[in-house]
């Protein structure tokens, strides 16, 4: 009988495989040998293609905290948009710590 391990215990496919930079995991990635411009559409809107492709990606995960502690602050990561992560079309964060949208703490 096969057991499934919840969630915490579940391992990165990254730890799994013993990758830690960058490049280690990029080269397992399902965006590997894609157009550049579906995942950083220049203003076009998400892409759809993209966002599939991320979908079904063995290193999501990582892809996703990559963005986040680097920031990636444009282009499609780990299947989210700018927008989704945080931050306004030009690169600002959508709302600063601790203040709401009006500009109030």
């Amino acid at each position: 009988m096969s057991t499934i391990l919840p969630f915490p215990a579940r391992r990165r496919i990254a730890d799994i495989l013993g990758l830690d930079t960058l490049a280690e995991w990029n080269a397992h990635a399902a965006c590997q040998g894609e157009d550049t411009e579906l995942f950083f559409p220049n203003g076009r809107g998400p892409s759809a293609r993209a966002q599939r492709i991320c979908a079904g990606c063995p290193v999501i995960e990582e892809c996703r905290e990559h963005a986040e502690r680097m920031p990636e602050r444009f282009g499609i990561w780990a299947g989210a948009t700018p927008q989704q992560r945080g931050w306004t079309t030009s690169g600002h964060p959508l709302r600063a710590a601790g203040k709401s949208s009006d500009g109030t703490a």
